[in-house]
C-alpha cells in the first residue's frame, strides 16, 4: 500500500520515528539491554553454567573472605560455541577449598578447609608442565 506521494506506509512512519528522539533513545536502549542479556555469559566474569559454583565449607563467611583453592584438572567434553555462548561453559575441574598444602616428590599433600576431611593427594601429572 503506499501513500498518495509514492511513499510506502512504512517509510512514512519510519521517518516521523526518525524525528522523535524519545522514541529513537528508548529503541536503542531496548536493542543495548537485549544485547547485554544475550551475551551475559560472554561479559560476565563466572562464566560457568547458571553462575553457579559453591564450596560448601566456605559458604557462610563474611564478605571479603579469602582462602587458598586448588583446581584438580579432568577432561573437559567438546560443547559448541552457541551453547557456551547462551548457557556458559560447564565447570569441568574440581575446586577444593584448602587450609594447606605441601609438595612432596609427585604428588600435592592437600588438607581440604573443612578440618573433618582429612588430607588428599593429588598427582602432579594432572596438571601440565608449562
Amino acid at each position: 500500500m503506499t501513500s498518495p506521494q509514492g511513499q510506502s506506509l512504512f517509510s512514512i512512519a519510519l521517518q516521523k520515528f526518525k524525528l522523535n528522539f524519545w522514541g529513537v533513545f528508548s529503541f536503542c536502549f531496548i536493542l543495548f539491554c537485549a544485547l547485554i542479556a544475550i551475551l551475559a555469559y560472554v561479559i560476565s566474569p563466572d562464566n560457568s553454567t547458571n553462575a553457579n559454583q559453591m564450596h560448601l565449607p566456605i559458604h557462610s563467611k563474611s564478605p571479603g573472605f579469602s582462602t587458598l583453592v586448588i583446581e584438580i584438572p579432568k577432561e573437559a567434553p567438546k560443547e559448541s560455541v552457541l551453547k557456551t555462548l547462551f548457557f556458559g561453559h560447564k565447570q569441568v575441574n574440581e575446586t577444593i577449598a584448602i587450609s594447606s598444602y605441601e609438595i612432596v616428590e609427585n604428588e600435592v599433600v592437600i588438607q581440604p578447609y573443612d578440618s573433618s576431611s582429612p588430607e588428599k593427594r593429588i598427582a602432579l601429572d594432572l596438571y601440565p608442565s608449562k
